[in-house]
């Protein structure tokens, strides 16, 4: 279970996040999100990494990069 619950949060979720940015469907992401939220009876959307918890909130896509690799 550890996967789920450091993999789903952090990884997934964070990747859905940054997908959103630029528009891209993650529907294979999502699907194992629901499923993790399932088997583990909790919310790993309200878990996971979000732009502000990282200190990307209203940056562009090629500002975080920068701010990344910092």
């Amino acid at each position: 279970s550890r996967y789920i619950t450091e993999d789903v949060p952090v990884g997934c979720v964070t990747a859905i996040n940054f997908a959103k940015l630029k528009g891209i469907e993650t529907p294979t992401l999502h699907a194992m999100t629901n499923l993790s939220n399932v088997m583990m009876k909790t919310n790993y959307y309200d878990q996971g990494y979000t732009m502000d918890d990282m200190g990307l909130t209203g940056m562009t896509p090629e500002e975080m990069v920068r701010f990344l690799r910092g």
